[in-house]
Parts: structure tokens; C-alpha cells; sequence
């Protein structure tokens, strides 16, 4: 028989269950009768596996290729089930001859650039306990650089010689990036060709839950 105001969402259960060390049956089987729900579950990064939440990071380099501009793309594939949440993206800049802005645009696509980043299972991880391999997918090109269906600029770092400078275009949880399942964040040098072109992520992903997917 139900129960109440049921909570019909296991993983907050779980992850109460394995911090506490609870056996048995749900801890938090229900909610109160009144609206009393607060979510200040995270304890740290150390913590985030307990709530369903992997955590990756990796650092790639696209280019130099001749009359190519450098683009990276990072795909969350369309049937993944996987919500994925951008936490830091670091971005140097390298080239000190071409004046150039580099843009960042997210949208829709359903394949990688033409060469994936050489990421074997479980490298990018940060977490052991968690998923070993990521479900987004890091690709970089060789050839000409495909655009992304339905692109938005979403950020536009710098102007004019890069010389080492360093960007971080996320400074705090509110500019973290959300990519759903068929999204994908690409970045690109404007108006630069034949130049190395590097972006270091970190990034988490959960799997949707059933109310999530409507």
C-alpha cells in the first residue's frame, strides 16, 4: 500500500542510507505533511557520488592544421539519458599573432568532429567509487569545422592577441553549462586558422529521473 506523500525518487534515499550507514528499508520513506523539504545534501565533491552524480574532468588540444580552424566539442549523445552540468571550463589562450575572439556556442548535434580525444574508460574520472567512463563525448577536427544546429553564442572570451593569457569563463554555480541529452558545447577560435587551439573541463553527470524526462 502506498504510502502518504511517498518519495517515489531512490537516489536521495540511498545516499542518506550510505552516509548514515542505515540498514534496512527507506530511511526517508515520506515526505512531512507539511512543506518542509530542504536540499542541502552536498557535504563536498567527495559526497557527490552517494547523490547518482560522476564527475569528470579532461584537458584536449585541437590543431594546428593548415587553413583549418581548431574547434573541441563536447557531445552529450541523444539517447543517454544523462543530464550533464559543466562546472569549469579553462581555456588559455595561445595565439599571440591573430587578432581573435574565441567563441562558445551550445546546440544540437548527433556526431562527434572527426577525431574523438583519445580518452580511454575511466581516465577522465574523478572519482573511483563513481561511474569509470563518461557518457559525453570529447571530439576534436582535423578537417573543416562543422557548426552546431540551432547554435546560441553562449560566451565570447577576449579580443586581439591571445599572448598566454588564461580564461575561466565559470566563476561561480550560476554559469555552470547544462547539457541535455542531443546538446553539445563546441569551441572555436574566430578568424584563426592553422593555430593550436586548448580547453581544460570538468563536468558531473546524473542520470535523469522518470519526472525529469517529460
Amino acid at each position: 500500500m502506498a504510502r502518504f506523500n511517498e518519495i517515489l525518487v531512490g537516489r536521495f534515499n540511498r545516499a542518506l542510507q550510505k552516509l548514515t550507514g542505515i540498514k534496512g528499508m527507506a530511511s526517508v520513506p515520506q515526505l512531512g505533511t507539511e512543506v518542509m523539504a530542504n536540499f542541502e545534501f552536498p557535504l563536498g565533491n567527495e559526497f557527490r557520488y552517494l547523490e547518482s552524480w560522476f564527475r569528470y574532468r579532461a584537458f584536449v588540444t585541437s590543431g594546428p592544421v593548415a587553413a583549418v580552424t581548431s574547434g573541441i566539442r563536447l557531445r552529450n549523445p541523444s539517447n543517454s539519458n544523462v543530464v550533464a552540468v559543466i562546472e569549469q571550463l579553462f581555456f588559455p589562450r595561445l595565439s599571440t599573432d591573430v587578432a581573435s575572439q574565441t567563441n562558445i556556442n551550445r546546440g544540437q548535434i548527433g556526431v562527434d568532429l572527426d577525431t574523438t580525444a583519445g580518452l580511454t574508460g575511466g581516465s577522465q574520472r574523478e572519482d573511483p567509487r563513481g561511474q569509470q567512463a563518461s557518457t559525453c563525448i570529447l571530439s576534436i577536427n582535423s578537417v573543416a569545422l562543422v557548426g552546431l544546429n540551432n547554435a546560441t553564442l553562449i560566451l565570447m572570451i577576449g579580443s586581439g592577441a591571445g599572448g598566454g593569457l588564461d580564461n575561466s569563463p565559470i566563476s561561480n554555480p550560476n554559469q555552470e553549462i547544462l547539457l541535455m541529452p542531443g546538446d553539445a558545447i563546441q569551441l572555436s577560435e574566430q578568424n584563426a586558422q592553422n593555430q593550436l587551439t586548448r580547453c581544460g573541463f570538468c563536468w558531473r553527470e546524473r542520470f535523469l529521473e522518470e519526472s525529469e524526462r517529460t
